[in-house]
């Protein structure tokens, strides 16, 4: 399955091209979305089931310059790596010592009312209910691209971490007046991305072979097999795909 990707004469069209880039960019994922690069199903499925993240000891980081640690997989049988500090520069992200990140659930709470109507829930509430197509549009690319999911009407709590960062820099504050702190661990975006593609172990290996089987994450790991040395050309590649934006909109 194609990896789907904001489409940029669209956004251009519809007059929002400068303000989703603006806030892709304020979430550290403009580097990502620009790659728009074809998917590999075998060599997605081998990366997935295999891939593994280290960490480096904390006296090592420093001489290293490394980042936090490294990652390994399998791809054509063969064992690869890549540095993280290799991952942050190939995707644009933004660096963190921390590994986990620390949103306050009041401060989703009030970012949600702030952009959107009702109570946010992240298993009930709907993109729809954001008031902004700005930011309705970038919630479904992240729904779409980082999160590579297959019903992305509504929003989960990740995707509200990243609209958070996104709006920080221009709002500053909620509509009740307070601060946006956003991640308090000092966090990068690499972490949260690595944990992600982690969920798809046990549904890559088992599925890896079976044809009727949809993944939609392959363009982003493309980037990572290309870094590593891998060449993915000698295999059947699906080519990139495009949001359907119409009902964003309405």
């Amino acid at each position: 399955m194609d990896t789907k990707y904001p489409h940029v004469d669209t956004m251009k069209a519809l007059g929002i091209f400068e303000d989703v880039e603006l806030i892709l960019k304020n979430m550290h994922l403009a580097k990502l979305f620009s790659y728009h690069m074809e998917s590999y199903k075998e060599l997605t499925c081998e990366f997935l089931a295999s891939m593994r993240y280290h960490m480096y000891e904390e006296e090592d980081r420093a001489d290293l310059d490394q980042g936090l640690g490294w990652i390994t997989f399998l791809a054509k049988g063969e064992k690869r790596m890549v540095t993280f500090r290799q991952l942050e520069i190939l995707f644009g992200f933004n660096y963190g010592e921390g590994t986990k990140w620390n949103f306050k659930e009041k401060e989703l709470q009030r970012v949600w009312a702030t952009i959107a109507d009702g109570v946010y829930s992240s298993s009930r509430s709907k993109a729809a209910q954001i008031r902004s197509p700005v930011l309705r549009y970038v919630h479904k690319a992240l729904a779409n691209t980082f999160f590579a999911r297959k019903a992305t009407g509504t929003i989960n709590e990740g995707e509200l971490k990243f609209l958070d960062m996104g709006i920080k820099p221009i709002l500053s504050r909620t509509s009740d007046g307070k601060r946006i702190r956003g991640d308090r661990s000092d966090t990068g975006n690499l972490m949260p991305f690595l944990d992600h593609l982690l969920t798809y172990k046990i549904t890559a290996y088992n599925t890896r072979h079976q044809r009727g089987r949809r993944l939609s994450v392959g363009g982003l790991i493309t980037p990572i097999l290309c870094a590593a040395g891998v060449n993915p050309t000698d295999r059947r590649a699906t080519e990139p795909g495009w949001m359907v934006i119409s009902p964003y909109f309405t």
